[in-house]
């Protein structure tokens, strides 16, 4: 755990809105590891799925190699091989249409008169611009069309194996700022 503190603090040791670009903008450590490049693989599945205008990004231990989560913070990301499961892939799609489809999605269930759906945590994560892929009512077609995104990526022979999930986020500041929040309270954890 003590070399683990140590290489989250030296990460953490450059400004966070300037890791937080770095994190969305360079290849991710996993392709970087499997020869893939994210920003053409992604656009490629992007556009057969109808997400023109959308841009897609690998999060988390995937991204950097290791863990930034306050729990976990500096293990070392997992790939598929040997005999522990591998590390899940964190997608976030950034989409204003698909992102409006999946809160009317939300709020039209909630409206049904069905049990409380929407907690204060959903409605939380919307005012930040953010959803995440299991919120999703089932059987709508955001869901489908999140679910088809996710699905679309782990069967892909690229990253065929891996557990995954989704994040809607409405504009790539949104985002950003996730990440950047992110960074800050690990950064208070480790100190």
């Amino acid at each position: 755990m003590i070399a683990n503190r140590g290489r989250v603090a030296a990460f953490l040791a450059e400004d966070t809105a300037v890791l937080a670009e770095r994190i969305l903008t360079q290849n991710p450590w996993l392709c970087e590891q499997i020869g893939v490049h994210w920003n053409s693989w992604s656009r490629a599945l992007l556009d057969s799925n109808g997400l023109r205008s959308a841009s897609l990004h690998l999060l988390g231990s995937a991204a950097i190699g290791f863990s930034l989560s306050p729990e976990k913070a500096g293990r070392q990301f997992r790939q598929i091989s040997g005999t522990e499961l591998p590390s899940d892939l964190d997608l976030a799609v950034v989409d204003d249409g698909l992102f409006r489809s999946c809160w009317d999605e939300m709020v039209a269930f909630e409206r049904l008169g069905r049990s409380t759906y929407l907690n204060e945590s959903d409605r939380e994560h919307v005012y930040w611009g953010r959803i995440d892929d299991y919120r999703i009512p089932s059987r709508s077609p955001a869901k489908t069309q999140a679910r088809t995104l996710i699905d679309s990526c782990r069967r892909s022979p690229e990253f065929r194996g891996y557990p995954a999930s989704l994040r809607v986020y409405r504009r790539w500041n949104d985002l950003f700022y996730y990440v950047v929040r992110g960074l800050q309270a690990l950064g208070r954890t480790i100190r």
